[in-house]
């Protein structure tokens, strides 16, 4: 027996462990989709069924951490994954699209992942021939968040804020893994190209010069914001 549904979808309902700020879910106008099924009894021949899902927003959208205010764009910065960086991509993709000629950014970063610190200063400096680029440090920034911090044009941070640089290392999780000589030099010379091409963007945006970095990258040093300053961390103390 062959029986055809009528179903009304329309979005409203986010489904669990889905939600993502990247794209905004938008409302639809309800779709009318028939589906015949083999087999079901029914009481009528037609039904209609309210059913919700997610929608995929198919459009460019600002993710949440990114608003615009009098033609200036305000972005937040609080790690160094590979999400964010995907985030701010798409957002500057947004802000040319838009001629957004301003963008002021708070950076909170304690760290994260250094392939995604060095993307996500890749986007900064690339975008900044179209817009001026303001950060605003605040708490602490550390780490993969330094390279961010850097290549600001006008770098602003609060006077009891914290700076972190310290020697590249990798993070390995999981079981026995078994690794051989080949291996570990591989690893090595991933972690001293890590190394250097962190020395080389602060050096390049600060007053130090990459042999100085390097120095400061032999151990965890911590630095304050008279510091900072000093150092061409920041351009400012407020």
């Amino acid at each position: 027996m062959k029986t055809k549904l009528v179903i009304l979808i329309a979005t409203g309902l986010f489904v669990a462990g889905c939600l993502t700020t990247t794209a905004p879910v938008q409302t639809v106008q309800p779709q009318r989709l028939d589906i015949f099924v083999n087999g079901a009894q029914v009481k009528s021949d037609e039904m209609v069924i309210q059913h919700t899902m997610s929608i995929s927003n198919p459009h460019l959208e600002l993710s949440s951490n990114c608003k615009i205010l009098d033609g200036i764009a305000y972005m937040t910065i609080t790690s160094s994954y590979a999400w964010g960086a995907k985030d701010i991509w798409s957002d500057f993709k947004w802000l040319q699209a838009a001629e957004i000629k301003e963008l002021v950014i708070y950076l909170y970063n304690p760290g994260g992942e250094a392939s995604a610190g060095f993307a996500i200063a890749d986007e900064l400096r690339i975008m900044k021939g179209s817009i001026k680029l303001t950060i605003e440090a605040r708490g602490e920034v550390a780490s993969a968040g330094i390279p961010i911090l850097v290549v600001g044009d006008h770098r602003i941070a609060s006077r009891h804020i914290r700076f972190m640089v310290h020697p590249a290392g990798i993070w390995k999780g999981g079981g026995w893994t078994k690794e051989g000589l080949t291996d570990l030099i591989s690893q090595s010379e991933m972690i001293k190209m890590g190394q250097n091409h962190y020395a080389e963007i602060i050096s390049f945006h600060t007053k130090l010069s990459k042999e100085e970095v390097l120095e400061l990258l032999k151990k965890t040093t911590w630095f304050t914001a008279e510091e900072a300053l000093t150092m061409g961390f920041i351009d400012e103390i407020r």
